[in-house]
């Protein structure tokens, strides 16, 4: 399986078996605020624009992956399991500006065999869209780097 995500907002779940997604997920990121001049209120009913998905990765051998967008958050989701395909929203992570870009590793591990390991997650974070000069946000141009623990057995129970 892998993820793709569009212009529309959608995030799509794919199967290499099947020409067409298993799973959409539309607007994952929301929708634009609605305009608030009462001029631009009167026109005839515009549909709202939904936020773009700007970037996705993956985190290798795990079922989570990362979106982003330009709506102030990194959002974190996790593949359901069993038969019914689809994914899940599991952390907000809070940022301000474009994100034009995701990246992922994880730390080494204090335990030799260890399969909970914490995440860094690297976002390119701008003040305009990676592809156009369309829009400015009161942002820098960074690299933000967020550490997500991993749970131990212990805080499970």
């Amino acid at each position: 399986c892998f993820v793709t995500g569009s212009d529309s907002g959608a995030i799509c779940l794919w199967s290499v078996q099947k020409k067409k997604p298993v799973f959409i997920h539309h607007l994952a990121h929301g929708v634009f605020p609605s305009p608030t001049d009462a001029a631009e209120q009167q026109q005839p009913s515009i549909p709202p624009r939904p936020f773009w998905i700007s970037a996705l990765c993956a985190v290798p051998l795990t079922d989570l992956f990362l979106s982003a967008s330009s709506d102030g958050a990194i959002r974190l989701w996790r593949m359901r399991s069993g038969k019914i395909p689809g994914f899940d929203l599991v952390n907000l992570i809070a940022v301000k500006g474009f994100v034009n870009g995701l990246s992922v590793c994880e730390l080494p591990s204090d335990e030799l065999l260890s399969l909970k390991r914490d995440i860094v997650v690297a976002a390119a974070v701008g003040q305009e869209p990676r592809l156009g000069r369309w829009n400015k946000m009161s942002a820098r141009n960074v690299i933000k780097l967020y550490t997500l623990k991993a749970l131990s057995q212990k805080s499970l129970q």
